[in-house]
């Protein structure tokens, strides 16, 4: 049955609400610009109507959250659109109740293309060549970057945020104080940095899982970035796209290989049940103590919002940072591991799907 629900928005500013926020904040990652100049070339332009009012879901919140709605505000003010966000850290489980009980926000924000994938594949979301001009924006990002929404060779969302992950921070007036090289060429070469900083006395990893209803991301980030490490790109496909099972033996020897890395006796600070009761965002805090309770933390680029003010006003005096290398016998290359958010246009903007 199609039932038809409200219009919050004409057709032009709703989807010029979506092209901000798939064009204007990916450019801006430091979510200080509003973005407007990114319109050009992927809406005709349009006046809100009705409430004026556009609904966003998305899964971050905190000083991400701020910074968001900050890049929004000149948008607002010149277009006459109120844009409402909400953040929702159980956003996989919230999207699929709201889709299917009829309020689906206009735009959701998802954090993984899988859950993107399946409500497309229910007629829950809109493909974006509908209403956008593909072209144009494929032209304005990395190749590649819209095939991560792509589904029966149609694209249904546009990354609105993308995150370097493949990043290792430290804290750089104590840890060049100790003489450890900022440019290891190898994981074997920095797990023999780590051994020498744990025969010190301090743990060398920093690390944190808990994350709410979302935690272990970060684990699984680990795996992620050793199975690109060990065996390449090519396999870190087949996996993700389930050509091969969750438990091949390369994913196996993966795992084994970050517990062996990682979950020695005093290699990572608070062990096992530490990393469990951290929140992901304090990970790092200990590593500016003086004296620092642990030097390294691989974390994406997003990480600096959430250390400690004093260190986020001197960002580049207080912390350095290198790409965690590659594995030596293994992948010869340096692959990058990315996160991000996709941006989509529910169906219940119009009409709900036929079931």
């Amino acid at each position: 049955m199609k039932r038809t629900t409200r219009r919050r928005l004409g057709a032009g500013g709703l989807l010029a609400s979506l092209a901000l926020v798939t064009t204007g904040c990916l450019q801006d990652p430091n979510g200080s610009g509003s973005g407007t100049e990114g319109l050009n070339g992927f809406v005709d332009g349009g006046t809100a109507d009705g409430d004026g009012t556009v609904t966003m879901l998305g899964a971050f919140g905190g000083d991400e959250q701020k910074n968001f709605e900050a890049s929004l505000k000149q948008f607002e003010a010149d277009s006459g659109i109120d844009i409402q966000y909400t953040g929702d850290q159980d956003f996989t489980t919230t999207i699929k109740t709201k889709v299917t009980t009829g309020d689906a926000p206009d735009i959701a924000l998802f954090p993984q293309p899988g859950g993107l994938a399946e409500l497309a594949a229910d007629g829950y979301v809109q493909p974006i060549d509908t209403f956008l001009d593909y072209d144009a924006l494929n032209a304005s990002l990395v190749p590649g970057f819209l095939d991560a929404a792509r589904l029966n060779g149609r694209v249904y969302g546009a990354p609105m945020r993308m995150a370097v992950k493949s990043l290792v921070w430290y804290p750089k007036p104590a840890y060049n104080d100790l003489g450890y090289s900022t440019s290891p060429k190898s994981i074997q070469e920095l797990t023999d940095i780590a051994d020498k900083i744990k025969a010190s006395g301090t743990a060398p990893w920093c690390m944190g899982w808990e994350s709410d209803q979302a935690t272990g991301w970060v684990g699984t980030d680990w795996v992620e970035e050793l199975v690109l490490r060990m065996y390449g790109p090519d396999v870190y496909d087949q996996w993700v796209s389930h050509e091969i099972p969750f438990n091949d033996p390369k994913i196996v020897k993966a795992f084994d290989e970050f517990r062996t890395l990682m979950f020695g006796d005093g290699t990572t600070l608070g062990g096992v049940k530490g990393i469990l009761n951290t929140g992901f965002a304090d990970a790092m805090t200990p590593a500016f103590d003086n004296p620092p309770k642990c030097l390294l933390h691989r974390q994406g680029n997003f990480a600096t919002t959430f250390y400690p003010p004093d260190v986020q006003a001197n960002i580049d005096s207080k912390t350095g940072l290198f790409v965690y290398p590659p594995f030596e016998g293994g992948y010869q290359g340096q692959p990058i591991l990315g996160g991000g958010d996709i941006a989509a246009l529910s169906t219940a903007t119009t009409t709900t799907p036929s079931r």
